[in-house]
């Protein structure tokens, strides 16, 4: 499997995709108080099953549709396309998260993780709502990860 996950990953990634992380990932600075971004990134499209071994390491549940590691993101092919706000959002949303790691280190605690996913999801509120793309998704999933993090064991 790792093999095939190599292979996959070998994969080139659009010019215009890469200058656009780097275009959200300046737009979620001048929101958040991140200084540093990654000296590289890589945007990558792979199914939801390789997303998932990804995150998880095995199939897991809900399917991801974006992942992001240290210098990567991982867009499902075929329910992310870039060239729609939805897209867009997301591609955001996980730009937040690449600043996140480069600026804070890794979510070492369930409720670290789920801080940084709400205050993902809340910059991503306020990244659609300057463009007047749907806000609806992010605000649900802070009402989520808030309710989640009551089941996190103590830290």
């Amino acid at each position: 499997m790792r093999l095939l996950l190599a292979i996959i990953l070998l994969a080139t990634t659009p010019l215009y995709a890469n200058q656009l992380v780097r275009e959200l990932m300046t737009e979620a600075q001048s929101m958040a108080p991140y200084p540093h971004q990654p000296p590289k990134v890589s945007l990558f499209h792979v199914d939801k099953i390789t997303l998932q071994h990804i995150l998880c390491g095995r199939p897991c549940a809900p399917a991801p549709i974006a992942v992001t590691t240290p210098n990567n993101i991982y867009l499902a092919d075929r329910y992310v396309d870039l060239n729609t706000p939805y897209g867009e959002s997301i591609l955001f949303h996980e730009s937040v998260h690449l600043l996140q790691f480069h600026n804070k280190g890794s979510a070492d605690t369930c409720s670290e993780w789920i801080n940084r996913e709400i205050e993902a999801y809340s910059l991503q509120v306020i990244y659609n709502l300057k463009r007047k793309y749907d806000t609806e998704e992010p605000v649900y999933m802070i009402q989520k990860m808030r309710s989640a993090l009551t089941q996190c064991p103590q830290d």
